[in-house]
């Protein structure tokens, strides 16, 4: 499968400046002084370009390769619905995640079927990077849960979501180590 057309949006002028200028078919879209940047993307993709898979690509996400969004590509088939990007999660749910109740006491987040005795004896969960997501046009209604969902895992070095200023000094350095900067 080949992109034949790109749009690029970002929610503020502040996100990586660079992604307005790449590619930019899609017109602005503020219908209630609110920035629509992805509501704006799909729509403008599926109304008016028509096109029939669409590729949403995370600004905050900038490690991801070109081999991730291929292989997100590769997965999409007929019998998928969408998918998404994940990591191997550093946290277990079924071990040292826990959510406070009501009463102020905490418990798991979600108490295994038997005793767990270490992360890596818990089932095998992953974190989403919202790296990529890719839908069919048709698929894109159900939403990201309602339908049949695969992952595409990444290495956990891809994997950073600029958040924070931690997050940004930690891709800084991954993109100076990339390409032999100090």
């Amino acid at each position: 499968m080949s992109l034949t057309a790109a749009s690029c949006s970002t929610p503020t002028s502040t996100s990586i400046p660079c992604a307005r200028n790449v590619a930019n078919l899609m017109p602005p879209y503020s219908p209630d002084s609110k920035f629509h940047g992805t509501s704006a993307a799909l729509e403008f993709g599926v109304r008016v370009l028509k096109v029939d898979t669409i590729v949403d690509l995370d600004p905050t996400s900038p490690l991801r390769a070109d081999r991730d969004i291929e292989d997100c590509l590769g997965l999409l088939t007929p019998q998928v619905d969408v998918v998404i990007t994940t990591f191997p999660s550093e946290k277990s749910p079924y071990f040292n995640m826990v959510e406070e109740n009501i009463d102020g006491n905490v418990r798991l987040v979600k108490p295994p079927a038997s005793p767990v005795y270490g992360r890596q004896g818990a089932p095998k969960v992953y974190s989403m990077n919202a790296s990529v997501y890719v839908w069919h046009r048709h698929t894109l209604e159900k939403g990201l849960w309602e339908g049949n969902v695969r992952m595409h895992c990444m290495p956990r070095e891809r994997s950073i979501d600029v958040d924070s200023l931690l997050d940004f000094r930690l891709v800084e350095m991954l993109m100076k180590e990339r390409i032999g900067g100090e």
